[in-house]
């Protein structure tokens, strides 16, 4: 079976036999609806293809600025638990099936509810019944727990600007080459929270990978899930510096660099993708955060590391001794690195040297 035919199955499967598939990148969502009429499009959605049949939009919008400067706003605790239409980014604007609209205003530091009786004009016409992908906003990023340099656990928080629920795929990096507008709130993750078994259910097609994530609920609001938790059995401590071989430099710190091999061994093998994780180490009172740091991803067999602090335990400096040209574009240096390790341990030092056709 060729890739495309694989491709081609996954996307039968997602969407015909699961609840409603939705795609969500670093950068946007995209997900299939079948339209039988005509149908109010929300201000931030975008049809991208049609199966079948001509379509057109009537582009009307209302100036919802004005309008909610003129209706009668209502302070609420919070959107009732209704099925919601998103309408528009700035200012948010929210219709319930109730008819009622509710919006959320920073200065006023919450949500409100009106009522409002105009016509919303966007409207996509269809000519005939069709499958249709649209996309709109969204994004999804992963946070780690790295617990007594032992446990390594992964979660992803994601937003969409406007679906709610569905069968969540993420994909690896961006739809659209160039940044498009966000229109996506951040916010906190609900507590529609998914726990996944420890191997993740990820795919890879032209270099881009998948999350199977699973059937999740309330995506406008932002909503986080469970990945994968498992136990590493071995690390590899480094204490990393870097120069340049133009000029000399003074003492200068370590950065302070833990790498985990990506393989099952450590309970991996399989894409990890960029992040940041929360550092727990053991104490006599339990587990206690440390920092937020960097977590840089690898692919299956490379190695996943996670980049603390600088520290002045270990630092390091380099020295141009000789310098000779020999010729237009060469020239021959004699460098010297000098490292201090002032840890009671023996320590594994890394030197990068860089320059210009080194």
């Amino acid at each position: 079976m060729n890739r495309s035919l694989i491709l081609t199955f996954v996307f039968l499967i997602t969407t015909y036999l699961l609840s409603q598939a939705v795609y969500i990148f670093e950068d946007a969502t995209l997900y299939w609806k079948d339209v039988n009429e005509d149908i109010i499009l929300p201000n931030n959605v975008n049809v991208v293809y049609s199966q079948s049949g001509q379509w057109w939009i009537e582009d009307n919008r209302p100036n919802w600025q004005e309008i909610i400067k003129k209706v009668r706003l209502v302070k609420i605790d919070d959107i009732p638990n209704e099925p919601l239409q998103f309408l528009n980014s700035s200012p948010i604007i929210f219709k319930g099936n109730s008819g009622k609209y509710y919006t959320y205003l920073p200065e006023g530091k919450g949500w409100y509810e009106f009522t409002w009786d105009g016509k919303i004009n966007r409207i996509l016409h269809v000519s005939e019944s069709t499958k249709m992908l649209f996309a709109c906003s969204g994004y999804w990023k992963a946070l780690y727990t790295f617990r007594d340099e032992r446990e390594l656990g992964m979660s992803v928080n994601l937003q969409s600007s406007c679906i709610n629920e569905g069968d969540v795929y993420l994909i690896s990096g961006r739809l659209y080459n160039s940044p498009q507008e966000a229109g996506t709130r951040q916010v906190s993750p609900s507590k529609a929270v998914t726990s996944l078994p420890i191997s993740p259910d990820v795919s890879q097609f032209y270099e881009r990978y998948v999350f199977h994530i699973g059937n999740m609920e309330g995506l406008l609001h932002g909503a986080g899930a469970g990945v994968f938790d498992t136990i590493i059995n071995e690390i590899e401590k480094k204490y990393e510096l870097s120069f340049s071989i133009v000029n000399s430099t003074p003492y200068q710190e370590a950065q302070y660099v833990i790498y985990i091999k990506n393989d099952p061994y450590n309970g991996l093998g399989f894409y990890v993708p960029d992040g940041e994780v929360i550092i727990f180490k053991d104490t006599e009172d339990g587990n206690v955060p440390v920092g937020n740091f960097k977590l840089q991803g690898s692919s299956k067999g490379d190695c996943v590391k996670i980049i603390e602090n600088k520290t002045k335990d270990v630092m390091g400096k380099i020295a141009v001794l000789q310098s000779k040209r020999i010729s237009k574009d060469s020239y021959e240096r004699t460098l010297e690195i000098k490292l201090k390790n002032l840890k009671d341990d023996n320590v594994n030092a890394r030197v990068v040297l860089y320059g210009r056709d080194i």
